[in-house]
């Protein structure tokens, strides 16, 4: 059996409008209506157990109502987060449609958005806009204290960053708002010697677990390939979390506090800018919310926080 040619990817010619058979995958879906010329094609991943949050529902209806472009949804019922992320890419590439003029089309990007998140409707064309970025996200609040946002910046004297702020490399951006272009795939291995690109590694240096996010965000940069934020964005993402309400009026303040879309500053009630965990102390913050030490990009190394203290 002769195998199928590779795809490039980053060259849209080669992957749209080929033939079925020298595209391996599934048997292609058809669509009744051609979308408009140029219109993009995300697989959007949604990893979840069996439930998803109201606020997240009614953030994702929106986002589908206003999307005009080809989509493939992909869900995988998984207490395992990093399984999950592995599934998500192995269906997007397997993922074809068949449009009405008999040409076959695949993903030119994944999507990744976590059950528990809350974005603006327009989230996937606002992330697609940057059409030359290999994976462009969000950093976006820890959901229990001490709420700090997950994100570490490759430019460690970035601590503060307005919404009017351009796209900011990044060491680590999260992946429960994540877009991913499929050509990432092709340009670093699925596998190495500790597993899967979205899977967990464990440092015996510190006993703890390199986290699928952050092994993934190291492994692309690594291979020669960058991480965006999208720090405007950013700013219009929420993490949903929950509050325990007793009898005392105090409790029910801290209580509405915690349980906020939006971390406001007590004395102002003004939302407080997003903030990156650059300096020496918040890195260890941050590492301490995604249960690992990031890696240390210059020495090769995993980051550790007791050095800093």
């Amino acid at each position: 059996m002769t195998e199928a040619p590779r795809i490039d990817w980053s060259d849209e010619s080669q992957w749209v409008g080929l033939p079925a058979e020298a595209i391996p995958g599934e048997e292609p879906t058809p669509i009744a209506q051609m979308p408009p010329p140029g219109s993009p094609f995300v697989a959007i991943g949604v990893p979840c157990m069996d439930f998803v949050d109201t606020e997240f529902s009614m953030c994702f209806a929106a986002m589908m109502a206003g999307f005009r472009g080809l989509t493939a949804m992909l869900h995988t019922q998984s207490c395992y987060i990093d399984e999950a992320r592995m599934e998500f890419v192995n269906q997007a590439k397997r993922r074809r449609i068949r449009l009405p003029d008999g040409k076959i089309v695949r993903p030119s990007h994944l999507l990744q958005i976590d059950s528990d998140m809350t974005f603006p409707a327009m989230t996937p064309q606002r992330l697609l806009s940057h059409k030359s970025k290999d994976v462009v996200g969000c950093v976006y609040s820890r959901r229990v204290e001490p709420y700090t946002n997950i994100g570490i910046t490759e430019d460690q004297s970035i601590v503060n960053a307005p919404e009017n702020s351009p796209l900011i490399p990044m060491m680590l951006i999260p992946t429960g708002m994540m877009m991913i272009h499929m050509s990432v795939f092709d340009r670093m291995p699925e596998f190495d010697e500790d597993g899967p690109v979205f899977g967990y590694k464990w440092l015996p240096g510190v006993n703890k677990y390199e986290r699928e996010d952050v092994r993934f965000c190291r492994l692309v940069r690594e291979n020669g390939m960058k991480v965006w934020c999208d720090v405007g964005l950013s700013h219009h993402i929420g993490h949903v979390g929950k509050a325990v309400y007793m009898v005392d009026e105090a409790s029910k303040r801290l209580a509405a506090i915690s349980g906020a879309k939006q971390v406001r500053d007590a004395n102002t009630g003004e939302a407080a800018p997003v903030q990156t965990e650059t300096t020496p102390a918040q890195m260890v913050d941050i590492s301490k919310a995604v249960k690992t030490h990031a890696p240390d990009a210059a020495a090769g190394q995993a980051y550790q926080p007791e050095a800093a203290e």
